[in-house]
């Protein structure tokens, strides 16, 4: 009689994580390049380029809660006086990368689906020529973007971000925005179509 007692609360409450399971969705992409800056560009984190591989993650459809990680991220700062490049410019690669996010703005549509949101991420375990133990990227703002969704997947097209970054030990405004690898060839294959067919239609 216990044993059945037993076994039904176990089914009785993995019901409700088994359906928060089904409503997940897993986010993903190949990897993606970035472009921004965090101001004052004056100094040696001012303007940013970054690119990642493989983005994947979870995202829930009833909360609009989503959790994502990149396992490989390469940064290269440099700073802007006077249209003149710094000579301290420098890269980096960092190994962790989480971001946390709420995407308020979901409609969840089939194929392109719009976002935003409020999120925050972290970027750590730097490597230049050794591991900085000590060194972290912090973001906390809002974002924007373009999907293309699936039934129970979701692939980022598009991105934007605004908000507050700590790095370098400063306070900085940061802005950037990314775009997938596969956005980035469709487009550059579609203006590689629409060049031919201006050239046959000469």
């Amino acid at each position: 009689m216990r044993k059945n007692a037993l076994l039904f609360v176990l089914i009785s409450a993995a019901i409700p994580v088994q359906a928060q399971f089904y409503d997940t969705r897993i986010t993903f992409g190949i990897g993606d390049i970035g472009f921004g800056m965090n101001t004052p560009v004056r100094d040696t984190f001012g303007i940013e380029a970054s690119f990642s591989i493989l983005n994947f993650g979870l995202e829930n459809d009833n909360t609009n809660l989503g959790l994502s990680f990149t396992p490989l991220r390469i940064f290269g700062w440099t700073a802007s006086q006077g249209g003149q490049e710094n000579q301290n410019d420098f890269e980096a690669i960092s190994l962790f990368n989480l971001n946390l996010y709420w995407n308020v703005i979901n409609p969840h549509s089939a194929f392109f689906n719009f976002f935003a949101g409020p999120f925050v991420s972290v970027n750590y375990l730097f490597i230049e020529d050794s591991i900085y133990w000590n060194r972290f990227i912090f973001t906390a703002g809002a974002h924007v973007g373009v999907r293309f969704s699936g039934r129970r997947f979701n692939y980022n097209l598009f991105s934007a971000e605004l908000g507050y970054r700590r790095i370098g030990g400063a306070n900085r405004y940061h802005i950037s925005a990314r775009i997938d690898f596969v956005a980035l060839i469709a487009i550059m294959f579609l203006s590689m179509l629409e060049n031919e067919w201006e050239r046959n239609g000469r």
